[in-house]
């Protein structure tokens, strides 16, 4: 078994204990399904700051690990694993605790937790946002926030245009009467377009409205708010880099995307990316397809192979530098620089190996790396492309790179259970590196 609770049991056990802890919370959106032990993807909890210690106490005490922690101004992050559930292993917790855009507010937290519903049910007792609170919080998420009106919601939207004087009295304090006539008008025609077409408007307003009635609070929250965007950003506590090699047919592809529907929800966002960056000659890499016989070509020569390995090691570094990251993201890449050390005539790179190891030393640092091999024979069943031979001799080669570097070693010649429990294992220990750190800063 891969974690120690099943998801119903954590619905059970966490919403128990904010009840008997007597923490003043509210369940923001989603909760449609939680009687049945279903939170969708993750759980939007609406707390007041200072609960928010408290609660992640009680996360910790429920078995589950926390994997990461991304801390905003309005909302902390709490990506945690250790699910029994075959369809996911972690849940993502977003403990909000304003509602608002930049940091100027939209809602009061406080009066959506006074005008709070108890929803009773077998499973478990749950407060959630009433109605209104719901719709106009999905609203405002996705218009204000996001810039966008996801359709799956429309039908919640709609009943806001029959309550008009609750919706003014909600988000009076903080938005125009005009603009909220507007916004109900663009609703009422069931436009998208139209109700889009208000966000600029809400977005002034609700500066107007907060430089207006608090401009040194507001001043000193949007500062807050800057600094904790750009830590995140630029400081990439919140970004772990997994690297899977192997020979072709060992099973790294499939592996792999066992290993990220598993961890669905003990990340913000899981990539998975191919080899390399692939910034100079789009076109031509796009429209070469699968490769199918990875040593049918010639070796490109000495200078020339230098030349191309130099190129894609500063790709490497452009890339990192450029795709930064904005909630806790794992990267997985299959293959990398080391696969050219091991597998040299399948990038027909017969130039200098000194080369290649200094640039393989100074690339972009890769958090973990895991090497997938099999028995030479179970890989010819599977991939015939090249000989017995070499293939014996890959597999041979990638077991003394993981014993010299000290990677995770993994042979999938059993159930290909046991190399995703594998993967998923090493993974969590790559992940809880420099996690007290984040927790701190």
């Amino acid at each position: 078994m891969l974690g120690k609770l099943w998801l119903k049991e954590f619905i059970k056990y966490i919403f128990s204990e904010l009840n008997s802890n007597e923490i003043t919370y509210a369940v923001a959106r989603n909760y449609d399904h939680l009687h049945e032990g279903d939170p969708g993807r993750d759980l939007d909890i609406l707390i007041y700051e200072n609960d928010i210690a408290a609660v992640v106490s009680i996360i910790c005490k429920s078995g589950l690990k926390i994997n990461g922690v991304v801390k905003r101004e309005y909302v902390t992050s709490i990506f945690c694993y250790g699910l029994n559930d075959s369809s996911r292993y972690g849940i993502g917790i977003d403990l909000v605790h304003k509602l608002n855009y930049r940091a100027m507010p939209y809602l009061d937290v406080s009066d959506v937790l006074d005008r709070r519903l108890l929803i009773k049910s077998d499973l478990v007792n749950v407060y959630v946002t009433n109605h209104l609170d719901e719709a106009l919080i999905i609203l405002m998420e996705g218009v204000v926030v996001g810039g966008v009106v996801n359709q799956k919601y429309w039908d919640k939207l709609t009943p806001l245009c029959s309550k008009k004087e609750l919706v003014h009295d909600y988000l009076g304090r903080y938005i125009s009467k005009d603009v909220i006539d507007r916004l109900l008008l663009s609703l009422e025609n069931t436009c998208e377009k139209e109700v889009l077409g208000v966000r600029q408007a809400l977005h002034h307003s609700m500066l107007v409205s907060s430089m207006s009635s608090r401009p040194f609070q507001t001043l000193q929250r949007m500062l807050m708010h800057l600094y904790r965007e750009l830590s995140i950003i630029f400081l990439q506590h919140n970004k772990k880099t997994i690297c899977y090699l192997g020979p072709d047919g060992a099973g790294k592809s499939t592996v792999i995307d066992c290993v990220k529907e598993h961890l669905n929800g003990s990340f913000g966002h899981i990539l998975v990316r191919h080899l390399k960056p692939v910034l100079l000659a789009k076109k031509r890499i796009h429209t070469r397809g699968i490769v199918t016989d990875p040593h049918a070509y010639p070796e490109r020569g000495w200078f020339l192979s230098n030349l191309k390995i130099i190129v894609w090691f500063f790709e490497l570094w452009i890339d990192r530098l450029v795709r930064l990251s904005r909630t806790q993201t794992l990267e997985i890449f299959d293959r990398c620089l080391y696969d050219v050390a091991v597998d040299a005539r399948r990038y027909r790179f017969a130039g200098s190996t000194r080369l290649l190891n200094i640039l393989i030393k100074y690339s972009p640092h890769i958090d973990g790396v895991i090497i997938i091999v099999a028995s030479p024979e179970i890989i010819q069943s599977r991939k015939s492309e090249v000989t017995f031979q070499e293939t014996s001799r890959q597999v041979c080669e990638y077991g003394n790179t993981a014993s010299t570097n000290g990677f995770c070693f993994v042979i999938n010649d059993q159930e290909l259970q046991v190399a995703v429990e594998s993967s998923i294992n090493y993974i969590e220990k790559v992940s809880m590196n420099n996690l007290c750190d984040n927790l701190d800063d």
